[in-house]
């Protein structure tokens, strides 16, 4: 099965540049240049099957982490890595929410980190899946 991301960020050159560096280790990709295309992309996939976002944070209309949000109520399955070209005090500042919950990639970063960074997201345990008597 074929795994796919979903990324979403307002800069057509870091929407190329993440498609590109993503699609050679063969993931499947979507891609979304506001919150509200992001959403309809993930309400016409059928099933679970869009297995992480990209998304970054500061955007036009919809912030990452409001659309993260939206997209966990679609896809409660989904994973999500949010991507920024600010520090974290400046991010908290312009959208007013603590972001050291969610997994945060620093722009810039190549294509190698990036990739590093899906795979970790990807193979982290789930938060919304409830472990067994059996997991450690």
């Amino acid at each position: 099965m074929t795994t796919k991301l979903l990324v979403v960020d307002d800069e057509p050159r870091v929407l190329e540049f993440c498609k590109m560096a993503l699609q050679v280790h063969g993931y499947h990709l979507l891609t979304a240049t506001s919150g509200t295309s992001a959403i309809r992309i993930c309400e016409s996939q059928s099933g679970d099957n869009v297995n992480l976002a990209v998304i970054d944070v500061i955007m036009p209309g919809m912030n990452g982490i409001e659309l993260a949000k939206q997209l966990g109520r679609i896809r409660p399955l989904m994973k999500v890595l949010l991507i920024t070209g600010h520090s974290a005090e400046e991010i908290e500042h312009a959208i007013k929410e603590d972001v050291a919950n969610h997994r945060l990639l620093f722009k810039p970063f190549e294509s190698r980190t990036l990739a590093f960074a899906v795979r970790n997201v990807l193979d982290a345990p789930s938060p919304h899946r409830k472990k067994s008597a059996y997991s450690s």
